[in-house]
């Protein structure tokens, strides 16, 4: 599962939109307890090592302190949402608040690190229907929100109001 950075229209107004992850120092960042444990502020460029400050496999690892930590990523993504700071959410999670112009991406060139997901079930001789559909159903799901070529929306669509 993807991840970006994310903000809201009015913490972008506010504060101006980053334009590089070394930014980040500056901004407000919401970050939850794992991402901090994790060290998930770890970043790869799309252009690979030839991004400022990356190494040679185009990674990058940052060093936010953030504003607030949370324990539950559906915190944090309601604080975005709510101006508090930046924060790594994952991409799936942000589809409609992207579309509601709650939430902007920033900095589409970086990504962070991608999510495993799984999928734990009691193991039967046979495996029902129903869970073989949701399985594939999720799978299907899972692989468009990860595909090329479904860009989310830029932060470099906000007008100097905030306004996308």
């Amino acid at each position: 599962m993807t991840r970006g950075v994310y903000a809201s229209p009015s913490f972008l107004a506010r504060n101006d939109v980053p334009e590089n992850v070394d930014d980040f120092a500056r901004f407000d960042c919401v970050v939850t307890g794992h991402q901090r444990a994790e060290g998930v502020w770890n970043f790869r460029s799309s252009h690979s090592a030839n991004s400022p400050g990356a190494n040679s496999h185009g990674a990058k690892l940052i060093d936010v302190t953030g504003r607030i930590t949370v324990n539950h990523i559906g915190v944090a993504r309601e604080l975005v949402i709510g101006g508090v700071g930046l924060g790594i959410l994952p991409n799936i999670m942000c589809q409609n608040d992207i579309r509601a112009k709650r939430l902007v991406r920033v900095l589409t060139d970086w990504e962070s690190p991608s999510l495993q997901v799984s999928a734990t079930f009691l193991g039967k001789r046979k495996e029902s229907q129903r869970l073989r559909a949701f399985l594939d159903f999720m799978e299907r799901h899972l692989k468009i929100e990860g595909a090329p070529g479904r860009p989310l929306a830029a932060a470099s669509h906000i007008s100097a109001t905030g306004k996308i």
